[in-house]
Formats: structure tokens, sequence, C-alpha cells
């Protein structure tokens, strides 16, 4: 069962899937997320962002998506998620990458990031 990620309206836009990858909903490979240290990275390996108790952060420490079960001291009002689609997760044979070395991570901030999900990885 994939784990969903929402934007700031509740919609269901990404998937993190088991292995680390970060989907659209039109199965491609936006991102990664290292599962060891919470780091997240584009598809070319720049550092984006945090992934800490359910709640996907900037560099800067505002929320960009959030999964079903965040539950984190510095958020802002989560909306109802909305019911995703039954999509099935894509297998892949793909191994996570070796990820370079993330940025500081910053004071996470209980507010929105001016940066949607969906342009989040470009």
């Amino acid at each position: 069962m994939p784990t969903w990620l929402y934007d700031e309206h509740g919609v269901p836009r990404m998937r993190l899937i088991y292995d680390g990858r970060i989907i659209d909903i039109e199965d491609n490979l936006v991102g990664w997320v290292s599962l060891s240290e919470g780091a997240v990275y584009a598809s070319d390996l720049r550092h984006v962002g945090w992934l800490k108790n359910g709640i996907l952060r900037d560099n800067d420490g505002w929320v960009v998506a959030f999964t079903r079960d965040a539950d984190d001291p510095d958020m802002p009002g989560l909306p109802d998620p909305m019911i995703p689609p039954n999509i099935p997760d894509p297998v892949s044979n793909l191994t996570p990458p070796d990820f370079p070395k993330p940025s500081s991570q910053p004071e996470f901030l209980a507010l929105w990031s001016s940066v949607p999900l969906e342009r989040f990885f470009d």
C-alpha cells in the first residue's frame, strides 16, 4: 500500500514508495527520500527538503506536503485528506542512489511553503 503525499488542499499528488522513491500520479520518478535520515532529493539528486513525522518540508522549514499519519508539533492545521485513487505501486529494480550530504535541517515552521507540491521537485 503506498504512502500518499497530500498537498495543502488535501489532494493526493505523489506517492512515497517502500524503496524511497517519490513518484507522481503518473508513476514518473520525481524524487527520493534517504530513508535513514529523512533528507529529500529531486530526481537529479539536488537536496530539496526533509521528511519527518509525515511532514515534507522545504529547505527553509516550510511545509510542502503531508502523509495521512502526519504527527508533528510544528505543523499547520492540515486539511482532511481526500481519498486517493487505487493505484498499485510500480515494480522497480532501481537501487537508491548514493545521496550527497544534505544541508543542515532548518528550524521547522508551522507554515505552508509558497511552492506547491506539484512544482516542488522541479
